[in-house]
């Protein structure tokens, strides 16, 4: 999942209700691969769908 930095409501959800397995930081986004439960990880694909519209 790609996240831009200036996304910092979408990673503080991600950093406080999931597991961060690998992370890659390119010149505008965090890019993340996480691992919780699904309603935190739907609340994420939510919350980074908000961010893109």
């Amino acid at each position: 999942m790609h996240v831009p930095y200036e996304a910092t409501e979408t990673l503080a959800l991600i950093y406080a209700t999931c597991r961060v397995i690998e992370t890659e930081a390119t010149a505008t986004t965090l890019w993340l691969r996480i691992r919780g439960p699904l309603t935190a990880t739907l609340r994420v694909q939510k919350a980074a769908m908000e961010m893109k519209s």
